[in-house]
């Protein structure tokens, strides 16, 4: 696997999987990114109003940087169990109960 694939994987090789925390702070640092291109834009912009959506869009990825990293922190606390509002057995047991 090429470096370039590696970086692209979150550094997966073999029968490893990469770390969900990995991922999200790569999604988040690519929004940390687009929240500077958005206001570097805006400084440029002549018009006040243009301005102002560049801005809003700049304040959403904003956010979702912030969302993302919460959710990465999660990762590091959450006990190995069944998400909340999963079922505990598949449709075919629960055939198989009745």
């Amino acid at each position: 696997m090429s470096a370039k694939q590696e970086d692209v994987m979150g550094g997966m090789t073999g029968d490893c999987y990469p770390n969900p925390q990995n991922i999200l702070g790569m999604l988040a640092k690519g929004e940390q990114q687009e929240v500077a291109l958005y206001s570097r834009i805006a400084q440029a912009v002549p018009s006040e109003e243009l301005r102002r959506i560049i801005l809003y869009m700049a304040c959403k990825e904003q956010r979702m940087t912030e969302k993302l990293s919460l959710l990465s922190q999660c990762f590091g606390v959450m006990p190995a169990a069944s998400p909340v509002g999963t079922m505990p057995y598949s449709a075919g047991e629960q055939e198989e109960k009745k």
